[in-house]
C-alpha cells in the first residue's frame, strides 16, 4: 500500500482535457494570432511558445499587443491563460488554450492542463505544444522516458 502511494506521488497527478465544438471537424489553419496576455514575462513566454509550437506545425502565426484587434487575415486567434504556483520554485499548475473564429469570437475548440497537489515540473513549452496538437485535432504524444522518471524545472533565469 506504501509502495503504491509512493509511486502516485512521485509520478505526479496532471490532467489534459480536450474540447471541441460538437460535429465540428479540426481546425485547418495556415496562419493564426495569439492574443497576448498583459502584465508578466511568462505571460509574454506562453504567447510565444505557442507561435513557436504553430510554426513547427507549418502554420504561420502572429503575435497581437493587448488591446489590439484581431488582424483580418488569419484564420483564427488563439487566447490563453495560466496559472502558476510555488513549491520549491515556481511551476505551471494550470493552463488552457483556446481557439476562436476570426469573424463571430466564437470559440472553436480548447484544450485545458492541470496538475493536481502531487506535481511536477515540466517545461510549459511541452504543454504548449500538447495542448495546442490537441486543439488541431491530433492525438495526445504518449509520455517520453524523462517524463516518466525525470523532471525538469519550469523558470530559467
Amino acid at each position: 500500500t506504501c509502495s503504491v502511494l509512493m509511486l502516485v506521488m512521485l509520478a505526479g497527478c496532471e490532467t489534459y482535457k480536450p474540447y471541441t465544438s460538437p460535429g465540428a471537424p479540426p481546425p485547418k489553419l495556415t496562419r493564426a494570432a495569439i492574443m497576448m496576455e498583459p502584465n508578466s514575462k511568462e505571460k509574454r513566454r506562453r504567447a510565444e511558445d505557442i507561435a513557436t509550437v504553430l510554426r513547427k506545425r507549418g502554420i504561420d502565426s502572429v503575435i497581437v499587443l493587448p488591446g489590439e484587434p484581431v488582424p483580418r487575415d488569419v484564420d483564427g486567434y488563439f487566447t490563453y491563460n495560466d496559472k502558476w504556483e510555488w513549491d520549491l520554485t515556481m511551476y505551471l499548475a494550470d493552463l488552457e488554450i483556446e481557439l476562436h473564429d476570426t469573424q463571430t469570437s466564437t470559440l472553436i475548440a480548447s484544450a485545458r492542463y492541470k496538475q493536481s497537489w502531487v506535481h511536477r515540473y515540466p517545461n510549459p513549452i511541452d504543454i504548449v505544444d500538447n495542448l495546442v496538437g490537441q486543439i488541431l485535432g491530433e492525438p495526445p504524444p504518449k509520455p517520453s522516458r524523462e517524463e516518466t522518471h525525470g523532471s525538469k524545472e519550469l523558470i530559467k533565469p
